[in-house]
């Protein structure tokens, strides 16, 4: 087991330092299975007004980019300009050796349980990166969406800034 799995387990039931303590038990992990929707055709009026209201415009037209996870399930993800990179982060890890080295550099792992359980069951979350080079003038528009009541999204996301470094 990797180090980084072993801080995860320890921490497993660890409050976090701010916040009030909830007992993630109590939340669902059974989520809705969402398929993959490249136009946002399988949104209700109703939704798309809910969306709207946290700024989610469910159109690729002036971003960079988008990503959208309703529960554990990617819904879009689309890089709109050259450039740009938007992946969900399990496809990133895949795709890019070494990405795995930039995963729980910000925050630890084993801060509390929240980041543990990301670690732990993890449903995904996005990577966002701009090549070297690029002009951005645009947003990456990202939604971590929760379609079902009470489901607990377990998500890490990544975006890494330009070091030079080869991804």
């Amino acid at each position: 087991m990797s180090e980084i799995k072993t801080r995860a387990e320890h921490s497993a039931a660890k409050q976090a330092a701010f916040g009030a303590d909830l007992d993630l038990d109590s939340f669902s992990r059974q989520g809705g299975t969402w398929d993959y929707d490249p136009d946002y055709r399988g949104f209700a009026p109703e939704e798309r007004r809910h969306l709207l209201k946290a700024g989610i415009e469910l159109t690729d037209e002036e971003h960079a980019g988008t990503f959208l996870q309703a529960d554990a399930s990617v819904i879009h993800c689309q890089a709109n300009q050259e450039g740009v990179e938007v992946l969900p982060l399990t496809e990133a890890a895949a795709r890019r050796d070494g990405l795995a080295d930039y995963l729980w550099r910000l925050v630890a792992v084993d801060t509390d349980k929240y980041t543990a359980r990301a670690e732990l069951g993890l449903d995904n979350g996005y990577f966002i990166r701009a090549l070297p080079g690029a002009q951005v003038r645009d947003p990456v528009e990202t939604c971590l969406y929760l379609k079902t009541d009470r489901f607990s999204q377990q998500v890490h996301n990544l975006a890494p800034v330009s070091t030079g470094t080869r991804l």
